[in-house]
Protein backbone atom coordinates (compact mmCIF):
# COMPACT_ATOMS: atom_id res chain seq x y z
CA UNK A 1 0.00 0.00 0.00
CA UNK A 2 1.43 3.09 -0.89
CA UNK A 3 2.01 6.16 1.78
CA UNK A 4 -0.46 8.86 0.64
CA UNK A 5 -0.68 12.61 0.76
CA UNK A 6 -3.45 13.59 3.57
CA UNK A 7 -3.62 17.08 2.63
CA UNK A 8 -3.56 16.17 -1.42
CA UNK A 9 -6.48 13.82 -0.08
CA UNK A 10 -8.84 16.25 2.04
CA UNK A 11 -8.18 19.07 -1.16
CA UNK A 12 -9.51 16.60 -3.63
CA UNK A 13 -12.46 15.40 -0.93
CA UNK A 14 -12.77 19.34 -0.54
CA UNK A 15 -13.13 19.78 -4.01
CA UNK A 16 -15.48 16.62 -5.20
CA UNK A 17 -17.81 17.56 -1.62
CA UNK A 18 -18.34 21.25 -2.59
CA UNK A 19 -18.42 20.14 -6.06
CA UNK A 20 -21.43 17.80 -6.44
CA UNK A 21 -22.75 16.82 -2.29
CA UNK A 22 -25.70 17.77 -2.60
CA UNK A 23 -27.25 19.75 -5.53
CA UNK A 24 -23.78 19.79 -7.28
CA UNK A 25 -22.55 18.01 -10.35
CA UNK A 26 -24.19 14.70 -8.31
CA UNK A 27 -25.97 14.29 -11.21
CA UNK A 28 -22.67 13.65 -13.67
CA UNK A 29 -22.20 9.99 -13.83
CA UNK A 30 -18.29 10.88 -14.63
CA UNK A 31 -17.44 12.92 -11.62
CA UNK A 32 -19.11 10.20 -9.15
CA UNK A 33 -17.01 7.49 -11.01
CA UNK A 34 -13.99 9.24 -10.35
CA UNK A 35 -14.71 10.16 -7.09
CA UNK A 36 -15.22 6.55 -6.36
CA UNK A 37 -11.92 5.34 -7.73
CA UNK A 38 -10.27 8.28 -5.55
CA UNK A 39 -12.50 6.73 -2.06
CA UNK A 40 -11.72 3.15 -3.21
CA UNK A 41 -8.01 4.00 -3.48
CA UNK A 42 -7.96 6.32 -0.31
CA UNK A 43 -10.25 4.61 2.12
CA UNK A 44 -7.80 1.17 2.83
CA UNK A 45 -5.12 3.41 3.56
CA UNK A 46 -6.53 5.63 5.77
CA UNK A 47 -7.93 3.13 7.57
CA UNK A 48 -5.07 0.89 8.35
CA UNK A 49 -3.90 3.67 9.35
CA UNK A 50 -6.14 4.96 12.08
CA UNK A 51 -5.28 1.02 12.92
CA UNK A 52 -2.05 1.75 13.39
CA UNK A 53 -2.04 5.12 15.52
CA UNK A 54 -5.09 3.44 17.11
CA UNK A 55 -2.67 0.51 18.30
CA UNK A 56 0.37 3.35 19.24
CA UNK A 57 -2.25 5.64 21.17
CA UNK A 58 -3.01 2.34 23.11
CA UNK A 59 0.46 1.28 23.99
CA UNK A 60 1.47 4.69 24.96
CA UNK A 61 -1.59 4.78 27.53
CA UNK A 62 -0.48 1.11 29.13
CA UNK A 63 3.05 2.82 29.05
CA UNK A 64 1.80 5.68 30.81
CA UNK A 65 -0.29 4.08 33.76
CA UNK A 66 2.48 1.50 34.07
CA UNK A 67 4.98 5.18 34.72
CA UNK A 68 2.00 6.07 37.04
CA UNK A 69 2.16 2.72 38.75
CA UNK A 70 5.91 3.16 39.41
CA UNK A 71 5.96 6.88 40.31
CA UNK A 72 2.96 5.67 43.16
CA UNK A 73 5.01 2.91 44.59
CA UNK A 74 8.59 4.69 44.46
CA UNK A 75 6.64 8.00 46.12
CA UNK A 76 5.51 5.20 48.80
CA UNK A 77 9.16 3.66 49.69
CA UNK A 78 10.18 6.91 50.02
CA UNK A 79 7.81 7.76 52.55
CA UNK A 80 8.39 4.49 53.92
CA UNK A 81 12.40 5.79 54.04
CA UNK A 82 11.64 9.38 55.39
CA UNK A 83 9.74 7.50 58.84
CA UNK A 84 12.02 4.46 59.22
CA UNK A 85 14.95 7.22 60.88
CA UNK A 86 12.31 8.21 63.37
CA UNK A 87 11.38 4.46 63.86
CA UNK A 88 15.16 3.97 64.64
CA UNK A 89 16.18 6.24 66.32
CA UNK A 90 19.94 5.26 65.45
CA UNK A 91 20.92 6.73 62.06
CA UNK A 92 23.25 3.89 61.05
CA UNK A 93 20.38 1.15 61.54
CA UNK A 94 18.28 3.39 59.98
CA UNK A 95 20.28 3.99 56.70
CA UNK A 96 21.00 0.20 55.95
CA UNK A 97 17.02 -0.69 56.83
CA UNK A 98 16.27 2.04 53.96
CA UNK A 99 18.97 1.49 51.62
CA UNK A 100 18.07 -2.07 52.07
CA UNK A 101 14.08 -1.58 51.18
CA UNK A 102 14.53 1.00 48.67
CA UNK A 103 16.99 -1.14 46.29
CA UNK A 104 14.13 -4.15 47.15
CA UNK A 105 11.47 -1.17 45.48
CA UNK A 106 14.04 -0.79 42.90
CA UNK A 107 14.85 -4.22 41.97
CA UNK A 108 10.62 -4.88 41.98
CA UNK A 109 9.80 -1.84 39.81
CA UNK A 110 12.21 -2.20 37.23
CA UNK A 111 13.90 -5.59 36.74
CA UNK A 112 12.03 -7.51 34.06
CA UNK A 113 10.49 -10.88 34.39
CA UNK A 114 12.28 -13.64 32.19
CA UNK A 115 10.62 -15.03 29.58
CA UNK A 116 9.29 -18.56 30.15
Amino acid sequence: MNNRDWQADKQTWDEFNNGWFPGGASNNRDAFVEFAYFAMDALPYWLQQYAVWKAKAYEAEVKAHEAESREKKLKEAIETAIKEKAVWGDAGNALDVVVRYLGDTLTALYTKEEPK
